[in-house]
């Protein structure tokens, strides 16, 4: 684990407003302890799974780690420099299928509760539970049944995916591609999770409506989820060979409504579009009312800024660097991810490429990417290192 340290350097004027002000982010790698010291501890194998949660309604967060021999939350104490186990479940071991895609463990923020609480699928269906703080284990909250591994829902070509699509602060809601079924979309139960009561409803409207938008067999399309308005709510962003189309849902006097927001040609057949190896991120990267779009090609990267006004992606940036004939590779692009690291507002750019670890951030007055963490300047043990996962140090 590396925790970096950001310093800002300002040039200009000095009676110059601080929009016309260039400040330029400087970051330093240094190596950290606390991950080497979680794992020996608790003498852990290399987790399967690694995430941030919030599992109380403090503003405490936790690790949790999907280990070969369980599940097992995490707090840190800053007094004591070290690390708590306040939860291990076994169930959730590799030897009970855990170790399989189609049984991921993951926690979502539940608006009603101020918290995050354990989402999973199994062999039935979605299990849910929360963290009971006094007990420090698991209270089973429901078990659904709607999408079993008898209907082929534990099959890679399906998809079943949480998030905020409704808003920010209404139930969480299910998108669901079956190979047989198509698209579909559920909510949780509005009421909470009560007796006798389903924990999943379906959205029996949208879905009596999606035909109009969605063809009925979308098997060849791909799904990309992203809050393209940066206010909470989950957008879907679909690509096939005719390009991009994001869809969201609009509150209207009939109730939510899905719509089709955006359409572009990016990413169509003609461009060149590679499936399962090309990519494309929806991050911050300006300070525009939409998310840029990002596309990783063969050719290059691109940062695209969207224009409402005018219904098109503008090109802000095409850096040929990263394109394959300077020797970027599938690795590269793995191992790309954006977060905000200084916590500012804005994303950076975090990578391991030919040339080492690289962390770099948009100027969206030049258009250009700037260098934060030089890779030239990092001993060869650490030069290429793998990032995964970005942890901002006040959580």
């Amino acid at each position: 684990m590396y925790q970096t340290t950001a310093s800002d350097s300002t040039n200009g004027n000095s009676s110059a407003t601080l929009y016309t002000q260039s400040t330029h982010l400087s970051f330093k790698l240094a190596q950290t302890d606390t991950w080497t010291n979680l794992l020996q501890k608790f003498n852990l194998q290399e987790s399967r799974s690694i995430s941030i949660t919030q599992l109380t309604s403090s503003n405490d967060y936790q690790l949790a780690l999907r280990c070969t021999d369980g599940l097992r939350i995490f707090q840190f104490l800053p007094q004591q420099n070290t690390w708590k186990q306040i939860l291990y479940e076994e169930d959730f071991c590799d030897n009970n299928g855990f170790d399989k895609a189609c049984y991921p463990v993951q926690f979502w923020k539940i608006p009603s509760l101020n918290k995050e609480i354990l989402i999973s699928r199994v062999q039935r269906g979605f299990y849910f539970a929360d963290y009971d703080i006094s007990q420090q284990k698991l209270h089973g909250l429901a078990q659904d049944t709607l999408f079993p591994d008898s209907s082929r829902w534990y099959d890679e070509r399906n998809q079943l995916q949480w998030g905020s699509f409704y808003g920010s602060n209404t139930p969480l809601g299910l998108f669901t591609r079956h190979i047989e079924q198509g698209v579909r979309f559920y909510i949780l139960n509005p009421n909470g999770f009560q007796d006798k009561q389903r924990p999943i409803w379906k959205d029996e409207k949208t879905n009596k409506s999606l035909s109009s938008l969605l063809s009925p067999t979308v098997n060849d399309d791909h799904f990309e989820f992203a809050d393209i308005r940066s206010n909470g709510t989950t957008n879907i962003i679909r690509q096939n060979d005719q390009g991009l189309s994001i869809y969201g849902f609009q509150m209207t006097i009939e109730g939510f409504v899905f719509t089709e927001l955006i359409k572009t040609n990016l990413c169509n057949k003609d461009s060149g579009w590679r499936p399962g190896r090309d990519k494309l991120w929806f991050v911050r990267l300006t300070k525009s009312q939409f998310s840029n779009l990002v596309l990783l090609q063969f050719d290059g990267l691109r940062v695209y800024q969207y224009v409402e006004e005018e219904k098109r992606f503008d090109c802000l940036n095409h850096d040929t660097s990263m394109a394959e004939r300077f020797g970027w590779n599938k690795e590269h692009s793995d191992s790309l991810l954006f977060d905000d690291i200084n916590g500012g507002g804005l994303m950076q750019m975090i990578y391991t490429g030919p040339r080492g670890l690289t962390i770099c951030s948009f100027n969206p007055d030049t258009r250009n990417w700037e260098n934060n963490l030089n890779p030239d300047q990092i001993n060869l043990q650490n030069k290429y290192a793998i990032p995964f996962m970005c942890i901002p140090s006040n959580r």
